[in-house]
């Protein structure tokens, strides 16, 4: 039972996954929401941000202010271009490299070969450009220390800030640089674009509305360099000042997007942190990560816990190569959509937060067997 829209003067972080993907929709006071990517729920095809708010009631076309789309990877945007189709007064942000003529052309090329895949994050992506040229309110381009949202004061509710904390400036020439290495040689058949990795060109968020604030963490990765990923946010003077007390945990928890200075300088110490696995390839979070971030936030929730079976049928070797080359395994089914509300008291009781769990997930530190 998902139950009632949050009051007016009620903040709320509420994620899904996998089902297929992530998203994570806010409510930044007087029903006024913000979604971050799209996923969809495996069992209904429908966005799962969209089946959120006909559950609670609210009118995504009067209450989304704005869709930021974190990065192109096609785990985050399934459904994205029916989401933006479903609230049509709501800006689109998006990393600056995915307006880059060169992105693109890139995105425009690989649509045409994309045939023998009915879902792709390239196709998504172009469909929810087409969607957006005829739109006034257009897109905005997100890079670091940009406020992409400000709300005033309304009707008992806080005014709000959303700013998005990435990518950082050489992440660009860098993407760029790599869109020439995804293109499909001659003759040879490429179904699904590949991207580039380590992520440093998502998005990472701050939400700030009274004296709440909360990082969401996108899929950003760690390079290792001063001047990109999680360390120039550390580095950076112009960042939102404060430590956030919700943190959606980066990249499925993995230690690829761990930084130290996150957990000591950006957000409380034992804040509640919430994050989606990942079942493609090799699953997310590890046992490790588990154990790393329950130490770091022992009040951490996941929002399923059980990949879906492997699937045994035997096939033809071509058969299996050609599965591993383009969507890597098949399982029975996907695992269950889950999802980890966050709610808080209201301005009578900002930190106080009931989380909600859907029977798929459960606190972190279950799957460590210490619960």
């Amino acid at each position: 039972m998902i139950g009632p829209s949050p009051e007016s003067d009620q903040i709320e972080l509420t994620l899904f996954g996998p089902g297929y993907g992530e998203c994570a929709v806010v409510h930044l006071g007087a029903n006024r929401w913000m979604v971050v990517d799209s996923c969809t729920d495996t069992t209904t095809d429908r966005p799962a941000s969209l089946e959120y708010f006909d559950a609670i009631g609210v009118s995504a076309r009067e209450a989304v202010r704005l869709i930021v789309v974190s990065h192109w990877h096609d785990d985050h945007v399934r459904g994205l271009a029916d989401v933006v189709s479903a609230c049509p007064s709501a800006c689109v942000c998006c990393s600056s490299v995915l307006t880059k003529e060169e992105f693109l052309a890139h995105v425009l090329d690989y649509e045409k070969i994309l045939t023998q895949i009915a879902h792709s994050g390239v196709r998504e992506i172009a469909q929810t450009l087409r969607i957006l040229r005829d739109r006034s309110s257009g897109t905005r381009k997100a890079t670091a220390n940009r406020t992409i949202l400000s709300l005033p004061a309304d009707d008992g509710a806080d005014p709000c800030i959303v700013t998005t904390l990435s990518p950082a400036d050489e992440e660009y020439d860098r993407f760029l640089g790599g869109i020439a290495t995804m293109v499909p040689r001659a003759r040879q058949a490429k179904l699904r674009a590949s991207a580039p990795r380590p992520n440093n060109a998502a998005v990472a968020l701050w939400v700030e509305t009274g004296p709440i604030r909360l990082l969401l963490g996108s899929d950003l990765e760690e390079r290792g360099g001063a001047t990109s990923g999680w360390s120039a946010i550390i580095q950076s003077a112009e960042r939102p000042k404060g430590r956030a007390s919700i943190f959606k945990v980066p990249h499925h928890g993995s230690v690829t997007a761990h930084h130290d200075q996150v957990w000591t300088e950006l957000v409380m110490q034992s804040p509640i942190a919430v994050l989606s696995p990942f079942f493609a390839g090799t699953n997310l979070p590890r046992p490790r990560d588990v154990k790393r971030i329950v130490n770091l936030a022992p009040e951490s929730f996941i929002t399923s816990r059980d990949p879906a079976p492997r699937s045994r049928r035997p096939r033809a070797a071509a058969v299996e190569r050609t599965i591993r080359e383009t969507v890597g395994k098949i399982r029975v089914a996907q695992p269950r959509m889950g999802w980890v509300r966050i709610r808080n008291g209201g301005k009578s009781n900002p930190n106080n937060w009931k989380v909600e769990l859907s029977t798929a997930a459960c606190r972190l530190d279950a799957l460590t067997g210490s619960s």
